[in-house]
């Protein structure tokens, strides 16, 4: 049997993030990883009392020191429309197989599967930026 180790996804509220609750789910990812926050702040560029301060919630970060952290630590920072965070609620499968081996879809592909009736039929994805 195939065991498959996967990360707990953050849930969602209604409540916006604050810097205490991005501070929390950095230090968690942080534990997942085995790193010790020396090494982290290292490969993120920052001091390790800047980090101790942004993991333990007690700093107003910069945008900037969260896209290093989240790099160092293997995350993608995604902003999403709060008309949106409805879909992203919804329970999705992890990563991972099912029993008789066949692929589970991530999270992510399942939330954007939620997403697509939304657009909808024969709605093209856009690409590129505004021009």
């Amino acid at each position: 049997m195939l065991e498959v180790n996967t990360p707990t996804l953050p849930s969602f509220s209604s409540a916006p993030l604050t810097p205490p609750d991005l501070g929390r789910q950095l230090e968690q990812q942080r534990l997942r990883k085995q790193l010790r926050r020396g090494a982290l702040g290292e490969a993120a560029g920052l001091s390790y009392q800047s980090l101790q301060k942004i993991l333990d919630g007690q700093s107003d970060f910069r945008v900037s020191n969260l896209l290093a952290l989240a790099h160092a630590l293997g995350l993608e920072v995604v902003l999403v429309p709060s008309s949106l965070r409805q879909a992203l609620q919804a329970p999705a499968a992890l990563p991972g197989t099912d029993g008789d081996g066949t692929a589970t879809p991530s999270a992510v592909g399942a939330a954007l599967a939620r997403l697509r009736p939304l657009a909808g039929p024969g709605t093209p994805p856009k690409r590129g930026g505004p021009r």
